[in-house]
């Protein structure tokens, strides 16, 4: 007889409940409340291990990352997840825009603020734009760095940007930036906690509240074949406040990320595996096949002879056909039948969208954005898989920029304060009003609007109703308000001095709006003459 695991025991050897129905059924009741804490026949071998998040990512890292890192590589399904993830989470970069405008101040005439606002986000985009400035590798600017940790995050987990200051001519600010990957991670130097020492996780030391205390990082890739050996194992605590660790919690017992593609992993092999079977079965069926049934197989040929052998090199029996048809003296209890396959699979199809289907849940986009096929949908489909979409990036965008974005953005606006370089607000009136001045406007990637028509005149509706504002509008295309009226500003003063009428209006007959410079002249000459008649009318009475 099999032993049973000692739990499954223990419920199988359970004393039959007492005989009155009052018994029964509360012994009913503590056993199947759950069906799915119910053990039977189906579910006894069914008994995950109990584990904290740590621990589990901890067991599983290091082969799964290294999974995943070849999946993104050679299957096409994951690379294709992880990319529509980055352009719908990242896009072209998550901005982080001043705005020193607190809610509830009194707006000032002159508007002084914005002054200090467009200045700050001109000096901080010339530093992130530029590799050399942002990268103390000179390799990559932010916007390039955004994508890469974010990409980082979903196929392992997590992404490490280390803090850094490089003193060179022609830099804006010392500050700059390296990005490193997971494994540079020493879980070598894992302990729980004791007596005058902190616990360290996954390489991560802790303290009493399991707030990181230092990262124990490698100097150089561990699996990096072009360092030197006593470089690429060799690691050193780095203080915490100089690392922003990127990662998203799916446990509150985390301290590192895991893979996001951990339910997609063997999806996504499984359907690899499949469709390479039906190819190479397709590709046999395609050669011609003959099924030759005789009394004696040696019994001469039935192809055409050419003076040549009729065996391969590895003395296998050719049958030569030529160009003209097949003729052979066959008995009647003889045949030659041709072997057809049945490939390619005609529900092949079915079961691959069925898979795929699976596969986009696991990635957590739409299942027509995760393959691509929008032959067989409408409109209404579409738009509500990309509102869905929307549902699930909208919170992505948001953790991103707290936890990466803002942090980069408030460093560099600091240390720009600290060394003189804006003109619209002074060091000391910075570090006196840090709340201030230290507020930033989170934009995230806009999405491509399906009816552009349509959905631009119902958030003009919604503008006009005010049950929406320019500011959300905007940020909904990835654009700031402030930009976008300042240009609007800017555009019409050029038209103006240039003599230009634009007309943005829909209504009107066609006519374009008195606003150029004439014929703004010609309206206040007529407002002026029918202010002077009034005051001549009330003079008169």
């Amino acid at each position: 007889m099999r032993l049973l695991p000692e739990a499954i025991r223990r419920v199988f050897s359970r004393p039959k409940p007492a005989g009155n129905e009052t018994d029964r059924r509360l012994a009913a009741r503590t056993t199947e409340a759950y069906r799915l804490g119910r053990i039977d026949t189906r579910t006894k071998d069914w008994q995950p291990t109990e584990i904290s998040g740590d621990a589990a990512i901890a067991e599983s890292h290091s082969l799964m990352h290294a999974r995943t890192r070849d999946l993104s590589v050679n299957n096409a399904q994951v690379k294709k997840a992880v990319e529509t993830l980055t352009d719908l989470v990242i896009g072209a970069g998550v901005q982080a825009y001043a705005n020193p405008i607190p809610p509830g101040q009194e707006l000032k005439a002159e508007l002084a603020e914005f002054d200090f606002a467009l200045e700050s986000d001109g000096l901080f985009e010339e530093w992130a734009g530029d590799p050399e400035q942002f990268d103390l590798e000179g390799k990559r600017s932010w916007w390039d760095v955004q994508r890469l940790a974010f990409s980082e995050n979903v196929l392992v987990g997590d992404a490490l940007l280390l803090r850094a200051q490089r003193q060179a001519a022609g830099r804006i600010v010392p500050l700059c930036y390296q990005i490193l990957e997971r494994e540079q991670l020493d879980t070598s130097k894992d302990r729980p906690a004791s007596a005058g020492q902190n616990k360290i996780v996954n390489g991560i030391e802790l303290d009493a509240f399991n707030r990181p205390v230092a990262y124990h990082l490698f100097d150089a890739h561990p699996y990096d074949t072009s360092a030197s050996g006593s470089a690429t194992w060799k690691s050193r605590p780095v203080r915490a406040d100089r690392v922003l660790h990127l990662f998203l919690f799916r446990r509150p017992s985390q301290s590192v990320g895991v893979t996001w593609l951990h339910a997609l992993g063997q999806t996504a092999l499984d359907r690899d595996k499949f469709i390479g079977a039906e190819l190479q079965s397709a590709a046999k069926a395609a050669l011609l096949a003959l099924l030759v049934k005789r009394r004696n197989p040696n019994l001469g040929s039935l192809g055409l002879s050419d003076g040549t052998e009729d065996e391969d090199e590895y003395e296998n029996e050719e049958i030569k056909l030529g160009s003209s048809p097949l003729a052979a003296e066959l008995h009647t209890d003889e045949s030659v039948e041709m072997v057809e396959s049945q490939r390619p699979n005609p529900n092949a199809q079915n079961f691959i969208d069925l898979v795929d289907h699976d596969g986009a849940g696991a990635a957590g986009i739409s299942f027509y954005r995760f393959t691509g096929r929008y032959e067989k949908t409408s409109y209404t489909a579409v738009r509500g898989a990309h509102l869905d979409d929307d549902g699930h990036v909208r919170p992505l965008q948001q953790w991103f920029a707290g936890r990466l974005v803002l942090p980069v953005r408030r460093a560099f606006s600091a240390q720009a304060a600290a060394l003189g370089l804006y003109k619209t607000v002074s060091s000391a009136a910075f570090l006196a009003d840090l709340r201030r001045y230290q507020r930033f406007d989170l934009i995230g990637a806009g999405r491509e609007l399906l009816d552009p028509e349509g959905e631009t005149e119902a958030a003009l509706s919604k503008l006009r109703g005010g049950l929406t504002t320019l500011k959300i509008e905007c940020a909904k295309r990835g654009l700031h308000w402030i930009r976008v009226l300042r240009q609007v500003a800017l555009e019409n003063h050029v038209a103006d001095l240039l003599g230009v009428s634009l007309d943005h209006t829909k209504g009107q007959g066609g006519q374009t709006e008195g606003n150029t410079r004439s014929q703004r002249k010609a309206g206040e000459s007529r407002q002026e003459t029918k202010a002077r008649t009034a005051a001549d009318d009330e003079d008169a009475e």
